[in-house]
């Protein structure tokens, strides 16, 4: 399983022969938000097999962007969304497979068809859409509304996507379904959080919850091309963390608000799990820099692609 961090909550993910991308934004703005970091995503980081859509916010339901994939990749929704989508969508609207949280379905390779069933691996990816805490409405003057959403994604390895969420009590349940690597929400995209986010130390305890963590030193990566020196996971140590939805876009005319809340959450989450004794790894990533998911006890690496994000107050600056 290879992963590809774009920005915000947008993650290509490829495996067993499929594409799929989460919450896709690919653009320069969403309403009064401004890309402020990473380049716009690759032309081909579009050309994927299918979607998930976590929630019907716009920073994460971003029609522009949906409009750029293929017309045959099925978009697997909250139930709610199609309707959103109807009036003036009906394209997109059509292509939308609405899920609720235990649904499954399973994106097959080389169709571009879709449909129930069990169990990953070569030939295609499992979808599971999982319970997540948040506003599910469109917004506060939209009478569209529908369940916030994580999913499960389950090819040569697991993958846990997270959405936008708070921490919940059923979060543990993830954790028998063995998931290896948690795309993990740390921050947002202004300078203070609402209700139904994670902030860094939230994002540990939903590590700590859903990954197989055990005990011990937590192995971190930064940004960039390579490890920060520290040694790579031992047997048994293989789970990743990866934190996003952070560092990306930011309301225009705050470039001076709070930039700590900015650049910062990733690495304070990187800290935070170390603190926090997690046997995990958590890997920092530039926009455009991927990883590859590693089997069980063995080293994840990451092909140092993209600019790494800023490590001083002076390069912020």
């Amino acid at each position: 399983m290879d992963v590809t961090w774009w920005g915000h909550s947008t993650v290509l993910i490829e495996d067993s022969g499929i594409r799929l991308l989460t919450d896709p934004v690919l653009g320069m703005r969403v309403a009064h938000l401004r890309r402020r970091a990473g380049m716009r995503p690759a032309r081909d980081a579009a050309q994927v097999d299918a979607a998930v859509v976590s929630h019907l916010h716009a920073d994460h339901l971003d029609i522009p962007s949906l409009r750029l994939l293929p017309p045959t990749a099925p978009l697997l929704v909250p139930r709610g969304a199609a309707a959103l989508l109807r009036g003036r969508h009906p394209e997109l609207a059509e292509r939308c497979v609405e899920m609720v949280p235990g649904d499954r379905i399973r994106v097959p390779a080389g169709d571009s068809g879709i449909g129930g069933g069990a169990g990953g691996g070569a030939g295609g990816l499992d979808v599971l859409a999982v319970s997540a805490r948040h506003d599910g409405s469109r917004g506060p003057w939209s009478r569209h509304r529908g369940p916030a959403l994580g999913f499960v994604i389950t090819g040569t390895r697991t993958a846990w996507f997270a959405g936008d969420t708070a921490l919940y009590d059923a979060m543990a349940d993830l954790a028998p379904l063995g998931i290896d690597l948690a795309l993990v929400p740390v921050g947002g995209w202004g300078p203070n959080l609402g209700p139904g986010h994670l902030d860094p130390a939230g994002a540990v305890e939903a590590a700590r919850r859903t990954l197989p963590t055990g005990t011990g030193p937590t192995r971190t990566a930064s940004t960039g091309t390579g490890p920060t020196g520290r040694e790579d996971p031992a047997p048994g140590q293989s789970a990743v963390a990866v934190p996003i939805h952070y560092g990306t876009f930011w309301p225009i005319g705050f470039d001076r608000v709070r930039p700590d809340r900015f650049h910062e959450p990733g690495r304070e989450f990187a800290r935070l799990a170390d603190e926090a004794n997690l046997a995990v790894r958590v890997q920092v990533l530039a926009h455009g820099q991927s990883l590859a998911v590693p089997d069980a006890g063995g080293p994840s690496s990451d092909d140092g692609r993209g600019t790494a994000i800023p490590t001083t107050a002076a390069d912020q600056r």
